[in-house]
């Protein structure tokens, strides 16, 4: 028997054909190489998606397999369409009231930063540049981030059903706050970097140089990490999840190059994440032994 249950733990049991096989013939809407099954051979009238390992949804159109999941996928399902906001369950209130703490906090905290490092003197070497640069990224990757937790909430909640609105915000504001938090990441690895050179170089350290070169590898970090994802916008569409009244934000890789970028968009997300988090390791070692070195002689 197969059962389906109710809210209100009643069951409705009849018996299920472990031997069938309707494989979709014209319905076949399932994402990410989902299996599709419908209801009759000959004339079917609905369709049910088998989804493969680490993806969900009734479309499989959600992924757990990304380095690094979004909001869609932490929360999509938490939200239950048609029920206020104080009816929700407590994750996503909890994670709503988390959301307004870290947004007035990083505001806070990214504001200060921000008039802190504009003063000349502490921009004269590399570090105060690149800590300006962070601090300015760090506003923009919160006000983004807190955007993006009110239009998931809404765009569930069906609280807005313009198409080109839910388009627009779909496209950018997940590419926005990915290619922010990996700016932010690389900043604070060449701020370290720069701290090992000033400890290696001592008062032989140009600052004029520093500065000048500071300025000209974050405009080339920037336009690296947002070309190694710049493929993704043009792949983010909406979805219709018709049995469940919501429409979701996917980013869809089709015909035969599918899974080359899939590939690469993972592999991307890995180096984005590993190779600041090295640089930070190796200067941080490379400090210790500069100093030492210093200290001993």
């Amino acid at each position: 028997f197969i059962c389906l249950c109710t809210h209100d733990r009643r069951a409705n049991c009849f018996t299920f054909d472990h031997h069938m096989q309707y494989t979709c013939q014209q319905l076949s809407f399932c994402e990410n190489g989902g299996q599709c099954f419908q209801n009759n051979a000959q004339c079917p009238t609905s369709a049910i998606c088998a989804c493969a390992i680490c993806y969900l949804g009734t479309r499989c159109q959600l992924s757990t397999r990304s380095f690094g999941l979004s909001l869609d996928v932490i929360l999509g399902y938490q939200i239950r369409p048609k029920l206020p906001f104080s009816r929700q369950p407590k994750s996503l209130i909890i994670s709503g009231v988390i959301t307004i703490i870290m947004f007035a906090l990083g505001l806070i905290n990214s504001g200060l930063s921000i008039i802190t490092f504009r003063r000349k003197q502490l921009r004269i070497v590399g570090c105060g540049v690149y800590l300006l640069m962070a601090s300015i990224t760090s506003l923009l990757t919160m006000v983004i981030f807190a955007l993006k937790y009110l239009f998931l909430v809404m765009t569930q909640l069906s609280m807005t059903n313009n198409r080109t609105f839910l388009l627009v915000q779909c496209t950018t504001l997940e590419f926005s706050l990915k290619i922010l938090l990996q700016i932010g990441d690389w900043l604070y690895a060449c701020v370290a970097v720069e701290r090992l050179i000033n400890a290696m170089k001592g008062t032989k350290l140009s600052k004029n140089s520093s500065k000048k070169w500071a300025k000209y590898i974050i405009l080339l970090l920037c336009i690296i990490i947002t070309g190694t994802s710049l493929q993704e916008p043009f792949y983010r569409a909406l979805i219709d999840d018709e049995e469940e009244g919501r429409i979701w934000c996917i980013v869809h890789y089709s015909g035969s190059s599918s899974m080359i970028l899939d590939k690469y968009t993972s592999i991307s997300a890995i180096l984005h994440f590993a190779a600041p988090f090295s640089l930070n390791l190796i200067s941080t070692l490379g400090i210790i032994l500069a100093i030492t070195r210093h200290h001993s002689k």
